[in-house]
This record gives structure tokens, sequence and C-alpha cells, in this order.
């Protein structure tokens, strides 16, 4: 982001415009505040992250005195948890050989390549320089993958307990296919609880290990989810 006297509001109309801001280099448009505008309807109707307005809870809390061992994001206290020292190295001597520009879009080359190499001496999967994209957490990738793949209307199934689907889907105008997974299942989706919604659909998210829960699929379920074509 520029400093903050080159940060500037857009001008607001009266009535019915909103201001947005102009940051390293963006403008944001003016969008009209209406009842038909497709940004603000997505944004009024959300259901917002339960276990982040949780975890801001928490750490309220915590800042009041509070004992709370907080782990609703994954967040955890790097006093208790902290990364490892090798990892902690590497970082502090990348900033003093001043690794500080913005990373190439889809990641380093050299970090895509050693991902390439370890996903390929550890698990025995081959893939393209171009089949690997890097991002800041996961979450940047899944939704660009929902937004390329699904349009307005198309029917999306995934299973809950997940991480987000359910907001993913929302974001696209998706139809909202849930399969409901229990302890009697590991809190996984079974073959057998997803092919009665398969019809038609253009999106399956599935997620192995799951989350929150931790649990995986087993080789033999993996290999019952080959549902063959979805329009049939």
């Amino acid at each position: 982001m520029r400093n903050s006297s080159e940060v500037r509001l857009l001008r607001q109309q009266p009535g019915n415009y909103r201001a947005f801001i102009d940051t390293a280099g963006f403008n944001f448009l003016h969008l009209p505040q209406t009842e038909k505008n497709e940004a603000f309807t997505l944004i009024r109707n959300i259901n917002w992250f339960r276990n982040c307005k949780t975890g801001q809870r928490d750490k309220r809390k915590i800042r009041q005195g509070e004992r709370i061992f907080n782990f609703t994001i994954g967040d955890f206290d790097p006093s208790i948890f902290p990364i490892p020292q090798e990892l902690e190295d590497a970082i502090v001597d990348a900033y003093r050989k001043h690794f500080t520009n913005y990373p190439i879009a889809e990641g380093n080359p050299d970090l895509r390549e050693a991902i390439r190499s370890f996903v390929k001496d550890t698990e025995g999967l081959s893939y393209g320089m171009n089949e690997i994209l890097v991002a800041s957490g996961g979450r940047p990738l899944i939704y660009a993958s929902f937004r390329a793949i699904c349009d307005a209307g198309d029917k999306i199934i995934y299973a809950v307990p997940s991480w987000n689907n359910n907001h993913y889907t929302h974001f696209v105008n998706g139809e909202h296919v849930v399969v409901e997974a229990g302890a009697d299942t590991n809190f996984m989706p079974t073959a057998a609880s997803i092919k009665p919604h398969i019809k038609g659909a253009t999106m399956l998210a599935l997620c192995s290990p799951q989350n929150p829960t931790g649990t995986t699929f087993k080789r033999r379920t993996r290999s019952h989810l080959r549902f063959g074509d979805r329009r049939k």
C-alpha cells in the first residue's frame, strides 16, 4: 500500500453511492447502492465467518486477562507453539538478503519447482510447473477455482462439516447441495451419500484431510468417488 497521504477516499455522491479507496494504484469504481446491485446483495446476505468472529472474541478476552486456549482458526500462540528454528533462521536470512519484493502472482519458479520435486518424491505424483500455483494460504486459490469453474445457478456439492464451501458457493451464486457427514463416517462424505446429487453438478468440493475435523478419505473410498459422466 502507498503511504497514508496517498490513500484517498473517492468522492461520495449524496444519497446513493458509497465511497471506496484508491490504494496501490487501483482505482475502485463508484457502485450504485441499490437493491438490485449484485455486490451489495451478496454482502448483505453473507453468513459471516463464525470461527473468525469467535477467534476475535477470544482474543479480546485474552487481552482482558482471561486464560483461554484459542484453537478457533489455527493461529496458535507462538510462545507455546513456535515455528521450527530452522524455518525462523531461513526467514530472517531471506530478509537480510532483501527478498522483500512482491512474488510472481503464480508463485516464484524456484519455489514451484521445489514443490513439484517434493510431491514427486514423497507422493509419486508428477505435475508440470504450469499445474502448480502458490498463494498466501489456500483461500485465494480455492475461491479462484470456484470463480473460474462455476457460474450463477450452478450446482455445487460439498460436505458438512467442511471449511468455507458455503461461503464460496454463496459468492458465485451457486446452488448449495449439502451432504451431511457424521461420526458414523468419521465426518467424511461417502460415495453413497454423494452419488444421488452428482447429476448436473458443476463442482464437487472435497477435502482430505478434512477441515476442521482432520479426518481423511481411505484409499478404497477414493476409488469409489469416480462417478464418470455427471450428465447421466
